[in-house]
C-alpha cells in the first residue's frame, strides 16, 4: 500500500484510548474543537493522532 499518512481520531481527554495509538507509534497532531456531537446534545472535542510513512518502524 502507497499510504503516507494514517490518522487516528479519539475522544479529547480519554487518556486511556489516547495511550493505545501512542504505544503503536502515532503522535499527537491537534485536537478538533467541538468535533463531535454526543447522544445528550453536547459537542466533544477529537484528539488527532497521525503516523507518518517514514517514521513507520514495521
Amino acid at each position: 500500500m502507497n499510504t503516507n499518512r494514517i490518522q487516528v481520531e479519539v475522544a479529547a481527554g480519554n487518556h486511556k484510548s489516547g495511550q493505545i495509538p501512542e504505544k503503536q507509534g502515532f503522535r499527537f497532531g491537534w485536537t478538533k474543537r467541538d468535533g463531535e456531537l454526543l447522544v445528550d446534545n453536547v459537542f466533544t472535542g477529537i484528539a488527532i493522532y497521525g503516523l507518518l510513512k517514514r517514521k513507520f518502524k514495521g
